[in-house]
């Protein structure tokens, strides 16, 4: 048995991960020791309201995490909007809603009044715009509003990531679809710049075994597209840096030489992050450098991967 003090990852990070550690282990006595008790309980790394999945084997719908439903109060911040558009205000709900009102893309502090509706597969959401004015928004676009000193203290960001980079590292989608973003699944960026591919929550449990070609984007340097499975593509890539002993921060782009200054996408300024950062050798290819962003979103106040964004230098 691989004793998950010995990952690579989990040896670079400063700070103390008993809390993980012991969670790692239960879980292993818990795919080994089929639903025995070992004296592990879910509480000792709360990062999520769902159950781990049963062991392999079993219906491959067991795997799919369980919905988690939009909870509409607290403050909420705009997300997934670009940089140049702004988020609708309706009245009444749904596209064809009259505008009343726009949010930027960057916008927080949204209050919302605990409406919603159902509008086909979308939920929209009542949100306040000002004195005794309100209007609708789809609740996609919105997200659980934490500072990122907040998320940064937070220790269950630690365990989520170190637990999802040993989930990649180990190819377990069925670790993984318990930490992924349960209303959104994942947006996957191989270059920051360029369109996410997203993966719905009930694909994360098989999408190391996926064959789907995916069209990745534009490479760097040129007007070459992109293509291939997640397993020719963008798990060497993600190797590459988890292999490394990276260093890891919270919510700074770590970066090396490159002809085009690395960015936060705009889309997620309101998702805090966690990178995986493998720098250049020394004395070799100073562009030699390769970053991964884990972008994290809450709901129901518990942290979730929601997406993965790839950095590297000009090889």
């Amino acid at each position: 048995m691989t004793i998950i003090r010995s990952h690579p990852v989990l040896l670079s990070l400063e700070l103390d991960q008993r809390p993980f550690l012991k969670y790692s282990l239960c879980l292993l006595l818990a795919i080994i020791i089929l639903g025995l008790s070992t004296g592990c309980t879910r509480s000792s790394i709360p990062v999520g309201e769902i159950e781990l999945s049963p062991t392999p084997g079993e219906e491959e719908a067991a795997s799919i995490p369980t919905f988690v439903p939009f909870q509409a109060e607290g403050t909420f911040a705009v997300v997934l909007v670009p940089q140049d558009e702004q988020l609708i205000i309706r009245n009444p709900a749904g596209s064809a809603g009259s505008e009343v009102g726009a949010l930027e893309y960057d916008a927080g502090s949204v209050r919302l009044t605990g409406n919603t509706t159902g509008l086909g597969s979308s939920l929209w959401v009542e949100v306040e715009i000002g004195q005794s004015q309100t209007g609708w928004v789809n609740s996609m676009n919105l997200t659980e509003e934490v500072p990122r000193e907040v998320f940064c203290a937070d220790a269950r960001g630690v365990e989520l990531i170190s637990a999802a980079a040993d989930a990649i590292q180990r190819e377990d989608g069925t670790l993984l679809a318990q930490l992924v973003n349960p209303r959104r699944g994942l947006l996957v960026r191989l270059e920051w710049w360029n369109e996410a591919v997203t993966f719905p929550p009930e694909m994360i449990a098989r999408v190391f075994a996926d064959r789907t070609e995916y069209s990745w984007g534009e490479q760097r340097g040129g007007r070459f597209q992109v293509s291939g499975t997640v397993g020719e593509v963008v798990l060497p890539l993600l190797d590459d840096v988890l292999n490394q002993s990276p260093k890891m921060s919270c919510g700074e782009l770590q970066i090396g030489v490159s002809s085009i200054e690395p960015e936060w996408p705009t889309e997620y300024s309101n998702l805090n992050y966690y990178l995986f950062f493998k720098a250049a050798p020394e004395g070799g290819n100073r562009y030699n450098w390769r970053s991964w962003a884990f972008g994290v979103e809450y709901i129901r106040d518990t942290p979730y991967i929601t997406t993965l964004v790839h950095y590297h230098g000009d090889v």
